[in-house]
């Protein structure tokens, strides 16, 4: 499954109608990814004049992040769509504000400021590897026939997640996130 796939799951889902994706320069220990929705009409548009209006949400993503953690990222930031609540902001500097604040977060081992990112990780990686996979992979990891490092390989993942899904406490985790996600993480697993 791609990133783009876990989009258009949301937009047909009707939780917006697009989402616009901007890389930005960063550290790579300081930020991973930001999902925007802005209050106000910045990202209400129209196709025509007077056509039905398109609403789009904005995901911001670490350019130098690896590859395979960049998927992760933004991934963990379209789930965020489905959050309650968030910090929100009307303004491009609150957007700054909101990047700058998640930066110093991590930088000082906080979470990166939102406890809807501790969630989002472990759904972020049930949708990226589905329980389907693990219960075919499993045996030949457990058996040795199958590394870590060549899962990561092939499923385009960080090698420590790749062990986490693979690990005996991902069975607990999974059935949490299945739990409280009733709807995306559980349509992706099937």
């Amino acid at each position: 499954m791609e990133p783009a796939d876990v989009q258009e799951w949301v937009i047909k889902n009707g939780f917006c109608d697009e989402f616009i994706i901007h890389y930005v320069d960063c550290d790579p220990a300081a930020f991973d990814g930001l999902y925007l929705e802005r209050q106000g009409n910045e990202l209400i548009r129209h196709a025509v004049v007077y056509g039905e209006p398109i609403f789009a949400r904005e995901i911001f993503i670490n350019e130098r992040l690896h590859e395979a953690q960049r998927r992760v990222a933004e991934v963990k930031e379209t789930l965020h769509i489905l959050d309650q609540c968030g910090q929100k902001t009307t303004t491009k500097r609150g957007v700054d504000d909101m990047i700058s604040f998640a930066a110093t977060r991590m930088k000082l081992g906080h979470d990166g400021g939102a406890l809807t990112d501790v969630m989002a990780l472990p759904q972020a990686l049930a949708v990226l590897f589905p329980w389907a996979a693990r219960e075919l992979i499993k045996p030949k990891y457990d058996e040795g026939l199958i590394s870590a490092e060549e899962l990561a390989q092939t499923a385009r993942l960080p090698v420590a997640y790749i062990e986490l899904v693979l690990s005996d406490r991902w069975e607990d985790s999974y059935q949490i996130i299945i739990n409280i996600e009733n709807g995306f993480a559980k349509d992706a697993a099937e």
